[in-house]
């Protein structure tokens, strides 16, 4: 894979609550998205990103 394709290893939390390690999505198709509740651009889109990531999980 080329250097510019990589990321540190780390693991985040699903909607359900599962951990998965980034590792676990080698060669598939992905999209991380990330960002706080406190602020209010991303509050208003959240619960849109999620429903979204719920038909493609």
């Amino acid at each position: 894979m080329p250097e510019r394709m990589r990321s540190e290893a780390f693991t985040v939390q699903t909607l359900e609550g599962n951990k998965v390690r980034i590792s676990d999505f080698v060669w598939k198709a992905n999209c991380l998205g990330t960002g706080s509740l406190t602020c209010p651009v991303y509050a208003g889109v959240v619960n849109e990103m999620n429903r979204i990531g719920r038909g493609v999980s």
